[in-house]
């Protein structure tokens, strides 16, 4: 694990543009976030939800011995369904919310988790039906939260510095023309 650890963090190294640096927030800025109705609240619903879904997902093991008498393999196997899933629902939901924007794309995944939910609550002990459910739960788990990311831009764009990761970093100069990096202005015109 620590060596795919080391790999990714070199890949991540590689393809990370140069120059790449947070913005600066003021104090200001930090009460102006705190004291904003519409960031506080999705905050919270981001707190609920990953509260809910991790509270969900550290159980998932002996829920599974409990549910079907799973061993180490389909514990894995399960562990396994939910990591790709979820990483495909984050792809395609940065490919939908293009279309139809933070909200609606939101809620999609977010019906998807509740699914995911209902399916394994309603299984009846069946490892397909909880499979299903863990690939609808799993295609919402990421993509919900990163959604999140947009409204929080959405609900206050002049404090998107503060309130959302991504919105935060931007790069000093030219290092590359590709989405979400755009260059910086320069009086060179690179």
């Amino acid at each position: 694990i620590g060596v795919l650890g080391i790999i990714c963090f070199a890949c991540v190294a590689i393809v990370l543009p140069r120059g790449l640096h947070g913005a600066t927030v003021s104090f200001r800025t930090w009460t102006d976030v705190f004291s904003n109705r519409a960031i506080m609240l999705l905050l919270l619903v981001t707190l609920l939800m990953t509260a809910g879904q991790f509270g969900i997902f550290v159980y998932l093991g002996p829920l599974l011995i409990h549910a079907i008498e799973a061993g180490p393999r389909e514990i894995a196997g399960a562990f396994l369904i939910s990591g790709v899933i979820g990483f495909i629902g984050n792809v395609l939901a940065s490919n939908i919310v293009r279309h139809i924007g933070p909200y609606r794309t939101s809620q999609i995944f977010l019906a998807s988790t509740f699914a995911g939910t209902l399916l394994w609550t309603f299984n009846g002990g069946a490892m397909v039906v909880l499979a299903g459910s863990l690939v609808f739960f799993g295609l919402g788990f990421a993509a919900v939260n990163s959604m999140q990311q947009g409204r929080l831009v959405s609900a206050a764009p002049n404090l998107a510095k503060s309130s959302s990761a991504p919105a935060s970093w931007r790069p000093t100069r030219c290092a590359t023309t590709s989405p979400p990096f755009r260059c910086a202005s320069s009086s060179s015109g690179a």
